[in-house]
């Protein structure tokens, strides 16, 4: 799905039918395993659906503890390449950055700048 919901719209303006009131239902942020994460609410019956990827994402997380990235060489460039679900959760693309703090020889930090596109 990336960023993409019903009918290839953006998630925020895709919505789905809740399943018991057949009403439209709205974008939420939605706490989930403890994580927010995209999701819907109807306005009906309050009912609360995950986005698919989002609830991935923490399932994984959860069940492994981590998630790896893989290092490699573009040219004279080293390149720390993203599995998609960190992607599509952080939501990384060209027009965002990150911001790498080492801790010491084992541990590195890493803040991803915030976006319009942000919750």
């Amino acid at each position: 799905m990336s960023r993409k919901g019903v009918k290839g719209l953006p998630w925020k303006e895709a919505g789905l039918e809740c399943h018991k009131c057949k009403v439209l239902t709205e974008p939420v942020t939605v706490s989930y395993g403890g994580y927010e994460i995209r999701g819907w609410k109807c306005p009906k019956c309050g009912e609360e659906m995950l986005h698919p990827e989002d609830a991935q994402f923490v399932l994984k997380l959860k069940k492994t503890g981590r998630i790896e990235a893989t290092v490699s060489r573009i040219g004279r460039q080293t390149v720390i390449r993203v599995p998609a679900l960190i992607r599509d959760y952080y939501r990384l693309d060209k027009s965002r950055s990150i911001i790498l703090k080492p801790k010491d020889k084992q541990a590195l930090t890493i803040e991803i700048t915030s976006s319009k596109d942000d919750f």
